[in-house]
């Protein structure tokens, strides 16, 4: 049986390891973004176990309106076997009466990791979420946001931009109601997002 618990900093290493295999490297954020996080109110961030060993880890961010699944990942030899729908049940277990909103990438016909895509996609559809008309943009990168009990688009703008990095306009994350806006505002901050890398 899986155990959750608190991500802790001893985690540390693990948890780098499993961002640079669950992720796309240009998806990523610094290490220190995912420690310090959890000391904002709203946010908890959670490590799963199997047998003692750190197998993936969940981070959601909440308030009286709404939650929000901003990562679920766990390591290759440990996915396909349940855990991903365990955590989600847990999550719904925690916020019974409340939206929960979570972000996936946008599928692209002909993409190189369209399958990759195509599979979240289907997992969360799985566990009950369905697309909603918003967009998140965030270093470069344009995902879906799909919803499970709900949703309201101004609650989770409100929410995200109440713990974004104020001081660094570099990792916020943006909230556009069509996949045309968020393009637009891609192309105009793709110059910021580019000097950040350089």
């Amino acid at each position: 049986m899986m155990k959750i618990r608190p991500l802790e900093d001893y985690d540390e290493e693990n948890l780098k390891a499993l961002l640079e295999e669950a992720f796309p490297i240009d998806e990523i954020l610094p290490l220190e973004y995912y420690l310090a996080y959890r000391l904002n109110e709203g946010v908890m961030v959670y490590s799963f176990e199997e047998r003692g060993r750190f197998i993936g880890f969940m981070q959601v961010v909440s308030n009286d309106d709404i939650v929000y699944l901003s990562y679920l990942a766990f390591f290759k030899s440990y996915q396909c076997k349940g855990y991903g729908s365990q955590a989600i049940s847990y999550l719904k277990s925690l916020y019974p009466n409340s939206p929960i909103a979570v972000d996936r990438e946008v599928i692209i016909p002909n993409g190189e990791d369209e399958q990759e895509r195509r599979r979240r996609a289907s997992f969360y559809i799985k566990n009950g979420f369905a697309d909603v008309p918003c967009f998140q943009l965030q270093l470069g990168v344009v995902y879906q946001t799909m919803a499970y009990n709900g949703f309201s688009f101004l609650a989770l703008k409100d929410l995200i931009e109440g713990i974004s990095h104020k001081e660094d306009k570099t990792y916020w994350a943006y909230y556009l109601q069509t996949y045309e806006e968020a393009m637009a505002l891609r192309e105009k901050l793709l110059p910021l997002w580019d000097k950040k890398e350089n």
